[in-house]
C-alpha cells in the first residue's frame, strides 16, 4: 500500500513472507502502528567513545565542547532532495554564533568531502571565519557515526540516511523534506522534527513512481530558509 509509512511496509513485507501465497495481495491483516515499532538503543563501548573523541580532538574540538552536527548532503541519487550548499553555510554560522562555545561538526561519506571543503571555505570568507566549524566527513564509519551521535546535542540533515540511523540514539534531529514526504519516509521517533513547505506539488517522488519526477526546479527545498532550520535546531536544544 502506498499509504503506509515505509517502516510499516517493511515490517509487513517480512510478515507476508510467512503467509499463504494464495492470499494475494498480502498482508491481509492490520499493519503495525508506528508507535508499536520498537528500536534498540545503541550504546558505544569505551573504546569507541575514545576513538571518536580522538578524531574530534584532531579536528580541533575540545573534549567538553557542545557538538552540533550538520549533515549537508542527500546523495547524488536524488538531486531533487538537495538543499543549496550556501544554506548549510548559513546554518553552520547561525548555530555557531547563537551557541557560544559550541562546535559545528560536518558529517558525511568520503564522497562528500568536496562539499564539506566548499562549506568550510565559504565560512572562512564570511563573518567570524570558520572558527569552531570543522569537518569529520569521510572520517567515520557507521559505528563511529552512531558513537558521535551519542556525544552530540543535535543533528541537522537533509533527507538521507543519518536521521534514520539517529533513531537508534537519543539525539534530536531536524530533517529537511521536499520532494518526498515525512508522512511516509520520516524517521520513526519523537525526537525527529521534519521541516517541509507543504507545496501542492510535493511530494512528487516515492518508491511507487520509482522516484522519477518531471520537476526541474525544487522550490520545495530552495524555499526552506536557513533561519527556519537553525531555529528548529536551537529549539531542539532547548527541549533537550
Amino acid at each position: 500500500s502506498p499509504y503506509l509509512h515505509i517502516a510499516q511496509s517493511l515490517v509487513t513485507l517480512v510478515r507476508a513472507a510467512a503467509r499463504d501465497p494464495a492470499g494475494t495481495p498480502l498482508l491481509k491483516e492490520p499493519p503495525p502502528g508506528l508507535g508499536d515499532l520498537d528500536f534498540p538503543v545503541f550504546g558505544p563501548d569505551a573504546a569507541a567513545v575514545e576513538r571518536v573523541q580522538e578524531k574530534l580532538a584532531a579536528a580541533g574540538v575540545p573534549r567538553d565542547a557542545e557538538i552540533l552536527l550538520v549533515n549537508p548532503n542527500s546523495s547524488d541519487l536524488l538531486p531533487l532532495r538537495r538543499w543549496p550548499a550556501e544554506r548549510f553555510v548559513e546554518v553552520c554560522r547561525i548555530l555557531r554564533d547563537r551557541r557560544p562555545g559550541s562546535y559545528v561538526v560536518l558529517t558525511g561519506t568520503a564522497a562528500e568531502e568536496p562539499l564539506g571543503r566548499r562549506i568550510l571555505d565559504a565560512l572562512a570568507r564570511g563573518p567570524g571565519g570558520a572558527e569552531r566549524c570543522v569537518s569529520l566527513i569521510g572520517a567515520t564509519g557507521l559505528r563511529d557515526l552512531l558513537t558521535l551521535f551519542t556525544l552530540s546535542r543535535v543533528l541537522v540533515s537533509a533527507d538521507s540516511g543519518p536521521p534514520h540511523f539517529a533513531a537508534l540514539t537519543r539525539l534530536p534531529v531536524v530533517t529537511l523534506f521536499g520532494p518526498e514526504t515525512p508522512a511516509l519516509y520520516g524517521p520513526v521517533n519523537d525526537r525527529n522534527h521534519a521541516l517541509t513547505l507543504g507545496l501542492a506539488c510535493s511530494p512528487c517522488i516515492s518508491a511507487w513512481n520509482r522516484r522519477v519526477s518531471t520537476c526541474t526546479d525544487n522550490v520545495c527545498m530552495q524555499g526552506i530558509t536557513a533561519e527556519s532550520v537553525a531555529e528548529a535546531a536551537l529549539a531542539r536544544l532547548g527541549a533537550g
